[in-house]
């Protein structure tokens, strides 16, 4: 065992008695909702307010960025953008490196989840219910978003159960991916890099402390990955050491059936776990 202080238990303060909230991931059809709320209208024709006026589109303007300039007005979206249809895909981009498909693109689908969290006395209790994951190829098919939704249990809105998303895009010339997490109740971004390790997937950084957690390194693997199944796995040590690792929550995925690509799972839509 070992202590970030002396008066600090460090696996105590890791393994509360609900699962950690990044095992309960980790991380979509929540992108596009965001990003049409503000672009679009939610009903056809807009209403009014949200409509140029004609008077405002044709008065002269002093100051070409003013409200009710002709600059403005004629620039002011009024129906969807056309590239939000590439938000979520179950096919990369053409242009994309190969590492997308290759890495994280192996995990495009839906798949079904048991996540484990260890307990004080370091064994592991498993969720109530089975989580649903969907992973898909987003920002015109070059960069890989995941969405992770817990069982919806009674419990789930105490127990520390939320859904999430990630955002992963691969940087050819650093050869490794970029990635930000996060969920309403985080109400913040952690921050990680990944790459490849033989035939695992290895994600790293340094998460701040929340809530009862303490800060900390986290190290985050998928492996044994297959078309239809793939084991995640969270440790954690102290700030900025490598190791010893701890492992605080694992969760074990199943595909839940074939997807357009011939491998992970369907749309999201078209599952419950």
């Amino acid at each position: 065992m070992f202590h970030l202080a002396a008066s600090t238990d460090y696996d105590a303060a890791m393994s509360p008695s609900t699962p950690h909230p990044i095992a309960i991931l980790l991380a979509a059809s929540t992108i596009v909702a965001v990003v049409i709320g503000p672009l679009g209208c939610a009903s056809n024709p807009c209403p009014k307010s949200q409509v140029p006026s004609e008077r405002a589109a044709t008065e002269p303007s002093d100051d070409a960025d003013a409200p009710g300039s002709p600059a403005l007005a004629a620039s002011t979206p009024t129906d969807p953008s056309p590239s939000l249809p590439g938000l979520m895909s179950f096919e990369p981009s053409a242009d994309a490196p190969a590492q997308v498909r290759e890495d994280f693109g192996r995990l495009v689908g839906a798949w079904s989840c048991q996540s484990e969290a260890r307990q004080p006395d370091g064994t592991f209790k498993a969720a109530p219910g089975l989580a649903r994951w969907t992973f898909f190829y987003t920002l015109g098919g070059l960069a890989v978003g995941d969405l992770f939704e817990p069982a919806a249990t009674s419990g789930a809105a105490t127990s520390g159960a939320a859904k999430g998303i990630n955002l992963r895009v691969y940087d050819p010339e650093a050869e490794r991916w970029v990635l930000a997490w996060t969920t309403p109740q985080l109400a913040r971004f952690d921050h990680y890099t990944a790459r490849r390790e033989g035939d695992a997937l290895v994600m790293r950084g340094d998460v701040a402390a929340k809530g009862p957690f303490p800060d900390h390194s986290a190290r985050i693997t998928f492996d044994e990955l297959s078309d239809d199944s793939f084991e995640w796995r969270y440790e954690a040590t102290k700030p900025g050491a490598d190791g010893p690792w701890q492992t605080f929550s694992r969760i074990h995925c199943r595909t839940v059936e074939a997807g357009p690509t011939g491998a992970a799972g369907a749309p999201p839509q078209a599952v419950a776990p």
